[in-house]
């Protein structure tokens, strides 16, 4: 983002004990590649402080899945696979469990991925994701945190080009020793590099007349930036929630929760992405507009909508 609003001092400094969040591919995908040579892949293994992942889970699981405090469950095996089983019986009730089936051969679209991460966003953690011996997990895992943890400084890391090392070690996580081509590698790094692009495309903050001002989704960070600087007061959502998981930011399924929490008032009026749009939906983000407080934050994804609507709707004129 190009608002100074939105980004940490530039004074910050790598060594600044709890300044940095990392973004280190070469560590999430060593964390997860692991799970294939753990001694006994039906262990949780641990690749972020609310992230765990491991091969089918059964009986013998369920103390170790206890003792680690995991709180939801996603299984992504194939119902017919050989040797599916359902959750273990002893896990907690509390503890919610989800079925995501994904293939085993690794050929997923981005939108099952996307659903899935959106799932993994605004779910009780920690959580665990299982397959049968851990490659599907393990892929999802590294997904997830490589487009979800990309924070240095409180500043987008841009990076969308993964180290020989990186990807040596992915392979090693979701490919068989035998696999010259692999499938779910490939498409998993094709998959972050397309939402890196996406976020690191968003527009800059633009203010309108009326203290108001718009945006792209931001990030969590972003938004805490936005309320101290700018002081704002209320955010406008026209992004519909079935759209979470499509940007990589892992801010939308979770949002409304995030703005209540940091203590500004949230409504969503969700807008679809292509128009053209009928005056009747103009007049009413208008009529909106005009009665939430000021400063008011009208985010979509990258701005578009905003611009198109609100600027046709002759909310913010002077």
């Amino acid at each position: 983002m190009s608002a100074e609003a939105v980004k940490k001092s530039a004074d910050a400094s790598d060594s600044d004990e709890g300044c940095c969040e990392e973004w280190m591919l070469e560590e999430i995908a060593r964390a997860s590649s692991n799970a294939l040579n753990a001694s006994d892949f039906r262990m949780p293994l641990k690749v972020h402080n609310e992230l765990f992942i491991a091969g089918q889970i059964d009986d013998s699981s369920v103390a170790e899945i206890h003792s680690q405090g995991i709180k939801s469950i996603f299984n992504l095996r194939e119902a017919g696979e050989e040797g599916y089983t359902e959750p273990p019986q002893g896990l907690e009730a509390s503890i919610t469990k989800t079925h995501y089936p994904l293939p085993a051969d690794g050929t997923w679209n981005d939108s099952s991925l996307d659903k899935l991460l959106a799932e993994l966003d605004k779910c009780a953690k920690p959580s665990l994701v299982y397959c049968k011996t851990g490659p599907r997990a393990a892929a999802v895992a590294f997904a997830h945190l490589a487009t979800r943890t990309r924070f240095n400084c409180g500043k987008l890391d841009g990076r969308n080009e993964f180290s020989p090392q990186a990807m040596s070690v992915l392979d090693k996580a979701v490919c068989g020793p035998d696999q010259s081509d692999c499938h779910m590698r490939s498409f998993v790094e094709e998959y972050v590099k397309k939402k890196v692009a996406l976020a690191d495309g968003r527009p800059g903050m633009v203010q309108l007349p009326g203290n108001v001002w718009t945006s792209g989704q931001l990030t969590e960070e972003e938004y805490k930036e936005v309320q101290k600087d700018l002081g704002i007061v209320c955010v406008l959502n026209m992004r519909p929630f079935s759209e979470a998981g499509e940007f990589g930011l892992g801010v939308l399924a979770r949002e409304p929760e995030i703005i209540k929490e940091l203590g500004m008032e949230y409504h969503a009026l969700p807008v679809p992405k292509s128009g053209p749009y009928e005056p009747e939906l103009i007049a009413k983000v208008g009529e909106m507009v005009r009665s939430l407080p000021r400063p008011l934050l009208i985010h979509c994804r990258t701005g578009r909508r905003v611009r198109d609507i609100v600027g046709n709707s002759g909310a913010c004129d002077p």
